[in-house]
């Protein structure tokens, strides 16, 4: 007798088959039941003894409610009409992008200065509470 082990489809950890853990009709397996209930898995009981029937549970990818990710990955490509290639070549050039500035006024840099200075007297006097907000007031003031 052997040990299989498997990966979680919620989480990604490993778990063996030896141990707990939740399967589900269409062959995914979780390692906990909170990672099936992720995943949307329900199981069915009877009616009469409210007893879970065998091989009832459900995850939602096999009742169609949602879908792996290499699912819509097919689908997002298909729908742009591009190759795994043309993607990978769009993905690389989104990367290289240059970070978005933002032009301001002099007077609005200087005031953003003037403010970052308060702020460190602030934490400068160890203020959380007003007690101490005179004290930086009065810092802030030497100090320009």
């Amino acid at each position: 007798m052997g040990v299989d082990y498997y990966v979680c489809k919620s989480c990604e950890d490993t778990f063996s088959d030896c141990g707990y853990f939740v399967s589900c009709i269409c062959g995914y397996r979780w390692c906990c039941d909170e990672c099936a209930e992720n995943d949307g898995v329900v199981a069915e009981f009877d009616e009469k003894t409210g007893e879970k029937l065998d091989e009832s549970e459900t995850c939602k990818f096999c009742r169609n409610e949602d879908f792996t990710d290499w699912e819509l990955f097919k689908f997002a490509r298909a729908l742009l009409g591009k190759s795994r290639e043309e993607v990978v070549e769009l993905y690389k050039e989104m990367g290289k992008t240059e970070p978005k500035t933002v032009t301001i006024s002099k007077g609005e840099y200087e005031g953003l200065l003037e403010s970052q200075h308060f702020l460190n007297c602030l934490e400068a006097m160890g203020v959380d509470n007003w007690g101490g907000y005179g004290d930086a007031c009065e810092m802030s003031e030497r100090e320009e």
